[in-house]
């Protein structure tokens, strides 16, 4: 992931994330504090790491994602970015989705532009 962005946006499946080691110690502890919980999609953790703001987003169960998780993980990525009054950040959510490459490209500048209130032009 690109560690120049203001927030690191990483997502986690059933089958766990791809994460930092240091950070994967963390997300371990939250899912015992039950503060996150891999199967159950939307529900999301933040913390701090390397002085980076992180977001951790379940994504449920890999096998069941579909496009619209995509679309609304990445809403929460905007979300949470904006929230804390970021500029970027970035993600390997994308790595989940056994979407094609169209439909991501669909996906993704759909969502983005309609939560930032910018036009979309095709």
């Amino acid at each position: 992931m690109d560690s120049k962005q203001d927030v690191l946006v990483y997502g986690m499946s059933d089958k766990g994330s791809i994460a930092e080691k240091g950070l994967q110690q963390e997300i371990a502890a939250a899912i015992k504090r039950k503060s996150i919980t891999p199967d159950k999609f939307g529900t999301s953790y933040s913390t701090t790491f390397n002085g980076k703001k992180v977001l951790i987003i379940s994504l449920g169960k890999e096998k069941e994602l579909t496009g619209n998780h995509l679309r609304r993980a990445l809403g929460k990525a905007v979300k949470y970015t904006q929230a804390t009054k970021q500029l970027s950040f970035c993600t390997d959510l994308l790595g989940f989705f056994s979407l094609s490459p169209l439909e991501k490209a669909c996906i993704i500048p759909q969502d983005l532009c309609r939560l930032l209130s910018c036009p979309l032009f095709f």
